[in-house]
């Protein structure tokens, strides 16, 4: 679900940023370079700079949400 902060963020994207999915609640961003980037729910923009941190990422919430693992579709962009 979007938030209303989430979408503040999306629409104040610089030219060539593009929503490429949806990750745990934070939409995945990647920026002309290829970096890799979050928008949280709270509208913070995050870098991520690895795998690891995506993998983080995901065992900060599995909890919250109730999941004993987490993986993820979009850390094949990563490699």
């Amino acid at each position: 679900m979007l938030t209303d902060r989430q979408r503040l963020r999306i629409a104040d994207l610089p030219e060539g940023y593009r929503v490429v999915g949806l990750d745990l609640g934070a939409f995945v961003v990647r920026n002309p370079n290829g970096q890799i980037l979050l928008i949280q729910q709270h509208g913070h923009l995050t870098g991520v700079t690895t795998r690891r941190s995506l993998a983080a990422h995901h065992v900060k919430h599995a909890g919250r949400l109730g999941v004993g693992t987490a993986t993820t579709h979009y850390t094949s962009v990563m490699d």
